[in-house]
């Protein structure tokens, strides 16, 4: 688990420490750049918060492999599974994370990962419609 007091215990946490960290009103959390964007509500829920934190600090700076790896096994978050589903529940805007272009700050984003999971099931259902018929 994540925790602001073990930030300098571990060589990959003291880079959230230098990355900017802005609050905004939708999705659940973002990093680009060094810029990590987080829910603002997400403080209501410290275990949540610290551990997505520590998830979108792991991203590295341009999207890789390990990007694609990270979130899809999203270990950081393990411990507060529900939490989370209790916080996406609970804040509707959350749910704007699951799209793969968003706007954070002043520039539009496009999320790789997501893509191919649209893709990937567009094409499966594509695919099983024209079997079925």
């Amino acid at each position: 688990m994540f925790s602001f007091w073990n930030l300098f215990n571990r060589k990959d946490h003291f880079k959230v420490c230098l990355m900017k960290l802005t609050y905004i009103d939708y999705g659940v959390g973002n990093r680009v750049g060094d810029t990590i964007f987080l829910n603002k509500n997400l403080k209501k829920y410290p275990q949540l918060h610290d551990a997505i934190l520590e998830h979108e600090g792991n991203h590295t700076d341009d999207w890789s492999f390990k990007d694609f790896m990270l979130d899809l096994r999203n270990d950081e978050i393990g411990e507060v599974k529900g939490e989370y589903y209790r916080f996406i529940l609970t804040h509707p805007r959350a749910w704007a994370n699951y799209s793969p272009i968003l706007k954070l700050g002043n520039q539009w984003c496009f999320d790789i990962t997501l893509t191919f999971f649209y893709v990937a099931f567009l094409s499966f259902f594509i695919l099983l419609y024209f079997v079925v018929q």
